[in-house]
């Protein structure tokens, strides 16, 4: 059994080469989550690294899976079945390319988009039914090779932009945990 309210899974792709990627801002999310609750990561299971953070009078399980994007519905599933969780517990923060850059949407449920870390999740949990908190990178320009943008530096002329836009993601978490989804989709939708 578990003791925590929600388990938010961010998604990115493990080792320095892909940090400051547009791929990997759910890692940035969950890791803002943690340093500003003094949680560390400090605990290898399920295929990912996690830690906990209290919010209010109730845990939450942060979780940075360590496989590929494209594998990550492994982790949440060892962890769905270790911990005995519902799909419902599981908040999935990710990038999204149809989404202008800066731009946060939030949803109950809903298909992959062709994001290939939630279409492992979906596969692996037989279920769309968990919330996403999705982070807008399309640049407002056609991107040609979407696998090369996706796992490149930030340019300089999004850093900003992708700094608040992690601090909101941050904010938009923290607010479905406790005052629900539909409150933080009225406000970040």
């Amino acid at each position: 059994m578990n003791d925590f309210k929600k388990v938010v899974v961010g998604l990115g792709n493990p080792g320095r080469h892909y940090q400051n990627t547009p791929h990997n801002l759910g890692f940035e999310v969950v890791d803002l989550l943690a340093s500003e609750s003094g949680a560390s990561w400090k605990t290898k299971e399920c295929f990912a690294l996690t830690t906990r953070m209290s919010l209010g009078d109730f845990d939450i399980l942060l979780v940075k899976p360590q496989t590929f994007m494209n594998l990550s519905g492994r982790c949440v599933a060892e962890l769905r079945t270790r911990y005995q969780l519902s799909v419902d517990d599981f908040i999935v923060v990710c990038d999204d390319l149809a989404l202008r850059f800066g731009q946060i949407r939030i949803r109950g449920r809903g298909s992959s988009g062709g994001h290939k870390g939630l279409e492992s999740i979906i596969e692996w949990l037989s279920s769309s039914e968990f919330t996403r908190v999705r982070l807008g990178i399309a640049p407002g320009f056609e991107v040609l090779d979407a696998a090369s943008y996706v796992l490149s530096p930030i340019s300089e002329e999004f850093r900003d932009v992708s700094e608040q836009m992690i601090r909101q993601g941050k904010e938009a978490v923290e607010m479905i945990c406790s005052l629900g989804l539909q409150a933080a989709m009225n406000k970040f939708n």
